[in-house]
């Protein structure tokens, strides 16, 4: 009884070290925040001028301390006065004016010109946001999806020893867009799993 013991503890104990070299040569994978959607940025007590204030580049660029205090404001007035230190966090210390306002509002007004669909504003758009944050992408090309469901793709790519962005973080080496409905929107290619499962569903009985 005692032999039997003695073996299954030594089972365990093995199972145990397996199991901490696998966790120990695991590499960790960082996950990315995950972003609020376009509806949960919209602030509804705000005028005009600053209820879709976050939408765009601004999402990506303040941290969700941010983002949660411009959801409590309830006034333009104490919009604009958020706004205002919003930017002056990011302004360096003994610096004349504020470069990264600048820079932000450069490439604002161009993504302005390049972006706009309809009422949207450039700057509001997904590729407009993208474009101000890391700037433009190092090459753009276009795929014709090979389901006929699916929206051709424009693919931008950014070059691995990309700068980091406004928000502090690289960018990822692709971003795909599509028009759908309305806009065009970040877009998520369906898996080989899924395309397989349309071709069963469409196949003639």
């Amino acid at each position: 009884m005692s032999l039997l013991t003695d073996t299954a503890s030594e089972a365990r104990r093995a199972i145990g070290v397996c199991l901490l070299a696998v966790l120990v040569a695991a590499p960790v994978v960082a996950m990315a925040p995950k972003r609020p959607t376009r509806a949960e940025l919209i602030q509804p007590f705000l005028g005009d001028n600053y209820s879709q204030w976050m939408i765009g580049a601004i999402g990506f660029i303040a941290d969700e301390e941010e983002i949660a205090a411009f959801q409590r404001l309830r006034d333009d007035a104490a919009a604009e006065a958020f706004i205002q230190e919003f930017w002056e966090r990011r302004r360096k210390a003994g610096e004349e004016g504020n470069a990264f306002r600048e820079l932000y509002q450069r490439r604002a007004a161009d993504a302005d010109s390049e972006f706009t669909e309809g009422h949207l504003p450039g700057r509001r758009t997904d590729r407009g946001a993208i474009f101000i944050v890391y700037g433009p992408a190092e090459e753009i090309e276009y795929e014709e999806f090979r389901d006929i469901s699916e929206p051709d793709v424009e693919l931008w790519r950014y070059p691995k020893k990309a700068e980091k962005g406004l928000d502090g973080r690289k960018p990822s080496r692709q971003y795909r867009f599509a028009r759908q409905d309305d806009a065009v929107r970040f877009y998520k290619p369906p898996s080989d799993e899924e395309l397989r499962r349309r071709a069963r569903t469409r196949r003639p009985f």
